[in-house]
Formats: C-alpha cells, sequence, structure tokens
C-alpha cells in the first residue's frame, strides 16, 4: 500500500467508528472525536508492532496512519476538529498502550461500538483514558 492509500484506507476506519456512534443512537462530541482518533491510532500501531520483525517498528511508521486520522476528523467536523486537539489524540492513545491489557481495551471498545447493545453488558472503562 503507498502513503495516499493508506491515508485513505484510515480515513474510511474512522468515518465507520463515528458512522456507528451515529448508528448506536449516542451522537457524537469531541471526547468521543478524540476518543476514536486514539484507539485507531493504538490498534493499527498493535498490529504493525505484531506484524513487522522483531526490532523493525519505529514510530514513524504511523505516520501516515495519524495522518489518515487527523485528514478525515478535520473533513468530518471543520468546525470543531482542530490541531490543538492532535496532542489531546497522542495522549488518549499513549494512556490506551500504556494500559494493563490495551488489546483487551480496544477489543472491548469495538465490540461495544459495532455490536448489538441491546444483548450484551459491558464495562465502561473508556473514562479511565480522559
Amino acid at each position: 500500500m503507498d502513503r495516499n492509500q493508506i491515508i485513505n484506507s484510515i480515513g474510511d476506519e474512522i468515518e465507520r467508528a463515528i458512522d456507528a456512534h451515529f448508528r448506536n443512537n449516542d451522537g457524537i462530541n469531541l471526547e468521543k472525536i478524540i476518543h476514536e482518533g486514539a484507539v485507531c491510532l493504538a490498534v493499527n500501531h498493535i498490529i504493525l508492532q505484531e506484524k513487522l520483525p522483531p526490532g523493525y517498528f519505529k514510530a514513524d511508521l504511523l505516520e501516515p496512519i495519524r495522518e489518515g486520522i487527523m485528514i478525515k476528523l478535520h473533513e468530518l467536523f471543520p468546525d470543531h476538529f482542530t490541531e490543538s486537539h492532535h496532542s489531546m489524540i497522542d495522549i488518549v492513545y499513549s494512556n490506551i498502550l500504556n494500559s494493563p491489557v490495551p488489546k483487551s481495551y480496544i477489543e472491548n471498545h469495538y465490540n461495544q461500538l459495532f455490536s448489538d447493545r441491546n444483548s450484551q453488558n459491558f464495562n465502561d472503562d473508556e473514562d479511565l483514558f480522559f
């Protein structure tokens, strides 16, 4: 995948997550926007780290992913998402990766976001990161 394909793919990923909030009648606010950006960055960090040979992962490999997230969020929320929110995404992303079980946190988040909320009970750990 070239850089533009990565950016577009990540933009689609973010848009699906934002759409899920509306589909679930959750609505959207700045906190959720920042959280979705951070989760997207964290999950792609973990995937890259697992797929690449040991010692090959470098933080700069995340730049096209980060760029895709920021472009899409600016596109979706031009009046509300600003440059100052980039650092907030980085803080939440770091908190997710430094949590005791980041994979479980991400899995629970996506299960909650994309599953039928009426059929399962979920623990709401998301407040830990704000």
